[in-house]
């Protein structure tokens, strides 16, 4: 296995990601457990429920929760001081399963999240979430804007069926269903600029694989930051490191089973807030519901990204299904688009449009811009202030030198 650094910055760029599918909108596939046991346990998490206990980088872990006999976690206070802006939420469940944040309210009955929602996010809500597989990362608000709730907030996570995306109660016989580990950490106002890391994983189905392709891989990240640069935000750009020549580059997957995908990622991906990109070889999504297998262009299991067995942005490499491997020879152009706007996913972007015309809670936006459903489309250029906003208060994040 061989990594490079790269020592330079990107010059005043953005980094968000992009995707030939909408990870809102894919359907989970049909297993109900991921086959590798290695994704049944969340992270080992301790701490006091007071959140006396305080990580790296200004996270709070609250003691373990247990998800009753109805699907649903005990509710979980959240106090609201002066000066915030925002809360960051990291939850994983042992055993692996698929929740949601199903309702979000403050001291005076408002309500963002109401419960019972169905689908992969909730789009009636006033705070959109997505439903997290063995676990994800929400940030509130999901939107820009002042966020001023009254009083504390009150959060409750509940399961979800990982294929109906319904919400799940588990038989009456048995008992406590899972345990979440919880992680809190009170955000400031959005920085008016950012910069963000990015970890490169090539897998030996990607054009980017041989070591001559450094320069290629060089001109097509600067692409990203081409696309991003408007909103404030600049990609550092961190280790590239190429798998082993006998490593797995193909994932078939589903919402439920995310162990190919991080079998891809495998444990290269790093720690702390970096983030993972995965150029992959074949992406094929499962999804049941529809009945026909997808090829996404690019993937990110989560909205926000930042927990999760599977936690990257993966980019598609090579076609799936023929007899001999076929190779996705990206230009700068189309790989700048699909990375930047799966990326844009991770910080915490939805589409600004989706194919049912769906459209996301910003005022700013609409089809034409880097967002939309299809990033491939000439028009899907660009991001908006409110965008900016939205993926400068991710906690990966820093505030740029100087600021």
């Amino acid at each position: 296995m061989t990594a490079r650094r790269f020592a330079r910055l990107a010059r005043g760029a953005v980094l968000v990601a992009g995707c030939g599918c909408s990870p809102e909108l894919a359907d989970p596939g049909a297993s109900a457990r991921p086959v590798d046991a290695s994704l049944e346990a969340g992270p080992a998490i301790e701490g006091d429920a007071g959140g006396a206990s305080d990580d790296a980088g200004g996270w709070t872990t609250l003691d373990p929760m247990l998800i009753g006999a109805d699907g649903s976690a005990p509710d979980l206070r959240l106090p609201w001081s002066a000066g915030q802006s925002g809360v960051a939420i990291a939850v994983s469940v042992s055993p692996f399963q698929c929740f949601q944040l199903d309702s979000l309210t403050d001291d005076d009955g408002g309500v963002y999240v109401p419960p019972d929602e169905s689908g992969a996010y909730c789009t009636s809500c006033d705070q959109r979430v997505s439903v997290a597989a063995g676990g994800g990362l929400f940030v509130v608000p999901s939107r820009a804007g002042t966020f001023e709730p009254s009083g504390a907030l009150h959060a409750r996570f509940a399961l979800r069926d990982c294929v109906t995306l319904t919400p799940l109660i588990p038989a009456p016989d048995a008992g406590a269903s899972g345990v979440l580990t919880i992680r809190e950490r009170t955000l400031g106002p959005s920085p008016a600029r950012g910069t963000v890391t990015l970890h490169v994983i090539v897998s030996p189905a990607s054009v980017f694989y041989p070591a001559t392709a450094d320069s290629t891989l060089d001109a097509d990240l600067e692409a990203v930051n081409d696309q991003l640069s408007a909103v404030g935000l600049t990609a550092t750009w961190g280790e590239v490191t190429r798998l082993p020549a006998t490593a797995s580059s193909d994932a078939t997957f589903s919402r439920a089973d995310p162990a190919p995908l991080a079998r891809l990622r495998g444990d290269d991906a790093g720690s702390g807030p970096i983030i993972p990109v995965v150029l992959a070889g074949c992406l094929l999504l499962s999804d049941p519901l529809v009945g026909t297998p997808s090829e996404p262009l690019g993937y990110t299991p989560h909205v926000p990204g930042g927990v999760g067995p599977a936690d990257a942005v993966y980019i598609k490499g090579s076609l799936c299904g023929t007899p001999q491997p076929v190779t996705e020879n990206w230009t700068a152009t189309s790989f700048g688009r699909v990375a930047a706007h799966e990326i844009g996913h991770y910080l915490g972007l939805y589409h600004a449009v989706e194919a049912d015309g769906t459209t996301d809670q910003l005022s700013d936006t609409g089809p034409d811009n880097l967002m939309n459903y299809d990033p491939s489309l000439s028009t899907a250029t660009g991001l908006t202030p409110e965008q900016g906003e939205v993926m400068r208060r991710h906690p990966f994040v820093s505030p740029a030198p100087g600021d």
